[in-house]
């Protein structure tokens, strides 16, 4: 089964619906639906592209993990929650918008997306899940104020990333949340406070400073010289 159309009046693509259907192409989802569970779409290997209709809530865990094919997502505008690995080794995936809806990404929600160079983090997102970006391929990311949260190792070994911009809300940075990115060689943070965080930048060896705003009420930033030159 090449293609596959899923009515209205259905609310749910169930828990493994369609999991491991390798022959599958394309996936037309109604409407009406609001939920795709769990592991729903795991390892369809030829998935090349999916739309996410505007009324659905929840992408869940693993829904879409190890669809290597996959190349192009696009997001309805209702998504508040995307699980754990909900993307998970698609490592043909280029780029993700996040709508603004979305409050947390998941623990290695997009790990292992080895081609995934962009990605645009709605304004609602709260917490980053642990290796949430793991290893994946980007080339900067811009982390919005409404986050509070970056968990442990949530950009671990992204070997490609040069820049990082940390929003001003962020009260907890994980330990190692950027280890061993070694490319990453600007980082700037818009709060006033120094985080204490454990090493984050572990093995990042291009990154010597971090830029703070004027505000900053320390000489440090996670172990870090700053320079207050950068501001909101």
């Amino acid at each position: 089964m090449e293609n596959i159309v899923i009515k209205d009046g259905v609310t749910a693509i169930g828990p493994s619906a369609f999991s491991s259907f390798t022959m599958l192409k394309s996936v037309d989802i109604a409407d009406t639906v609001t939920e795709i569970s769990g592991e729903a779409f795991y390892q369809c290997v030829n998935l090349t592209s999916m739309i996410i209709p505007n009324y659905v809530e929840t992408i869940g865990k693993r829904a879409f993990a190890s669809c290597t094919q996959l190349k192009s997502v696009s997001i309805g505008k209702s998504l508040v929650t995307i699980e754990e690995e909900a993307f998970k080794d698609c490592t043909s995936l280029k780029s993700m918008k996040i709508p603004r809806k979305v409050e947390t990404i998941g623990d290695r929600a997009f790990a292992h997306c080895s081609n995934l160079t962009s990605v645009t983090i709605g304004g609602s997102v709260k917490t980053i899940g642990r290796e949430a970006f793991s290893r994946s391929g980007l080339l900067s990311v811009i982390i919005p104020d409404s986050v509070e949260s970056i968990a442990m190792y949530a950009f671990n070994e992204c070997s490609n990333l040069q820049a990082v911009v940390i929003g001003k809300s962020v009260s907890y940075l994980g330990s190692m949340a950027f280890f061993s990115c070694s490319e990453l060689s600007s980082a700037t943070f818009y709060g006033d406070h120094d985080l204490k965080a454990d090493a984050p930048f572990l093995h990042c060896n291009k990154l010597t400073f971090v830029c703070v705003p004027s505000s900053y009420t320390d000489s440090y930033f996670c172990s870090l010289p700053v320079e207050k030159t950068c501001n909101p």
